[in-house]
């Protein structure tokens, strides 16, 4: 067979970015988050790049949050050491990877499981050192989580952890990618958070407080001026897409 002319960039699969789009988009959700009194830790899933990590910290983000034990290590090598785990650490294995890790970064941990906060509290009792905690509601996505009204007795039990301290609460508003209008995503913003709340004062009635309320989902974050009660907000899609046409 015989082939000529070949085409090495049709044939050859590449990502291509746009570095004006990326770096406006940065800015102008640092901006957002800035006019909201929110603090922004973006989630870095999307791009898996320390370099645009960094520019989101510079840019005014309070730290990252990542998917995975394997992208906080890497984030942790390049320096960038306040990093939320938003997904629960099983087994000796990841454990072990943690503690390493905890000697060298800032690190918060995301679980909504007392099984689970138990392999943290080890980690934590081996430091000597409280270990900061959110714990994942479901407030829709039925993916990580307990529902609101089901949370609040097993937030209490893993408060009870002596080496564990509960943050904040969080959430996926994922389900909001489904609503087919504006205002049906600026609604499902609202409830989400709300729902956060209403479980945050359930938890604050028997004495533990949660200062933390940060959600996620770059389709509702452009709706974070309009959202109750959000301490934090978590997007991660924004880089690489334009949520702020409107």
């Amino acid at each position: 067979m015989e082939i000529k002319d070949v085409d090495l960039l049709s044939d050859t699969p590449f990502v291509a970015v746009d570095l004006d789009v990326m770096e406006r988009n940065i800015a102008r959700m640092a901006q957002l988050a800035k006019e909201a009194g929110v603090k922004l830790r973006p989630h870095t899933k999307t791009h898996k790049s320390p370099y645009i990590a960094r520019k989101q910290l510079d840019a005014g983000a309070v730290g990252i949050t990542v998917a995975k034990l394997g992208e906080a290590e890497v984030m942790a090598d390049a320096g960038i050491d306040d990093i939320l785990i938003a997904f629960p650490l099983v087994g000796k294995r990841k454990l072990e990877r943690f503690s390493r890790l905890l000697s060298r970064a800032k690190l918060t941990v995301a679980f909504d499981d007392i099984e689970v906060a138990k392999g943290i509290n080890d980690v934590g009792e081996y430091h000597k050192k409280k270990i900061p905690v959110y714990i994942d509601v479901d407030t829709g996505l039925q993916r990580m989580g307990r529902d609101p009204d089901a949370s609040a007795a097993h937030i209490l039990e893993i408060a009870g952890l002596p080496w564990l301290e509960v943050r904040g609460l969080m959430s996926h508003a994922g389900f909001a990618y489904r609503k087919e209008t504006e205002e049906a995503i600026k609604a499902a913003a609202v409830e989400d958070a709300t729902l956060l709340y209403h479980t945050k004062q359930r938890v604050e009635k028997h004495g533990v407080h949660i200062p933390e309320i940060s959600v996620g989902a770059s389709a509702t974050a452009r709706f974070i001026k309009e959202t109750p009660y959000a301490t934090e907000m978590r997007p991660g899609m924004y880089v690489f897409n334009d949520v702020f046409v409107m």
